[in-house]
């Protein structure tokens, strides 16, 4: 009962989404150690951030009890199924927050802890509660979100802002844009019976299909300024490039053969690029 229990808290978490997070941050955090990594900082920003994400996401799993209960791939989640209270499902998203937002504002730097504040503000209050179920401007919202662990973890390790700080703000800015969408017009139709106002539900898959292939674009030719910047070599530049002409050509498939599963392979091959940019990116100082 007890292990049954702790299954139901470690889920509202999201744990997918805390450490598809987790691994940016820190492949940002050790490049900006530039050789010279410390551990204990490392540790309590990962803590720190992954106590503030987790929240977050519980935050988030409060906002869309009712979306998630007309979606098939959310209607299991463990507010709908009422695994556990409401009441207690704040207390714990206030207590990981708090202990989250504690650890970055004292032990690591004030303004790691203003970037993930304001991360958590634009996911919760801008994105969950306010656009999500208003416009498909919430696509741009819940992506600058996104993009805070990275710049959280090269700050924190390097305390600088230049270039490569914004660079890496947009990279994954822009990583976000088509991730979402691929996973749009794979779930279209509980979108559509969530009444989620998504891009291809709002315009077409047509539409959707053009502005993902543009963004996933735009993302690559970000990326490769990080060649010019010594941040990563010509051929993992050439080898990322490969993996997101795939992300491209199956976005392509999707809509050219009418079928959901080239939508889906699109959203496998954005993971696997976020992964491969992070890995990318921490090699040069593992």
């Amino acid at each position: 009962m007890i292990l049954q229990k702790i299954k139901y808290y470690l889920q509202i978490i999201k744990p997918g989404i805390v450490f598809g997070n987790l691994i940016p941050f820190s492949a940002c955090f050790i490049f900006a150690s530039d050789r010279n990594f410390k551990l204990n900082l490392f540790l309590l920003t990962f803590i720190g951030l992954f106590l503030v994400i987790s929240g977050s996401c519980v935050c988030n799993n409060l906002i869309d009890i009712e979306i998630d209960k007309n979606m098939n791939r959310t209607k299991n989640r463990v507010l709908v199924r009422k695994k556990i209270s409401i009441k207690n499902a704040i207390y714990y998203a206030c207590f990981l927050l708090f202990i989250g937002f504690f650890i970055l504002f004292y032990y690591v730097d004030h303004f790691s802890f203003f970037l993930s504040f304001l991360g958590f503000f634009i996911y919760v209050f801008l994105y969950s509660f306010i656009f999500k179920k208003k416009s498909t401007f919430s696509l741009f919202i819940g992506s600058i979100s996104g993009a805070m662990p990275p710049i959280i973890g090269y700050y924190s390790s390097s305390k600088k802002i230049n270039l490569i700080f914004f660079i890496f703000f947009l990279i994954f800015f822009l990583w976000q844009i088509p991730h979402f969408c691929s996973i749009a017009m794979f779930r279209i139709k509980d979108y559509k019976n969530a009444k989620i106002p998504i891009l291809p539900l709002k315009k077409n898959i047509f539409f959707s299909t053009v502005f993902t292939s543009f963004f996933i674009i735009l993302f690559t030719i970000c990326t490769s300024f990080l060649y010019f910047y010594d941040v990563l070599k010509l051929i993992y530049i050439i080898f990322f490039i490969i993996i997101n002409f795939f992300w491209l050509l199956y976005i392509l498939l999707g809509y050219f053969y009418k079928n959901k599963k080239f939508f889906y392979i699109s959203f496998l091959i954005s993971v696997l690029s976020n992964f491969m940019i992070s890995l990318f990116i921490s090699y040069k100082n593992l």
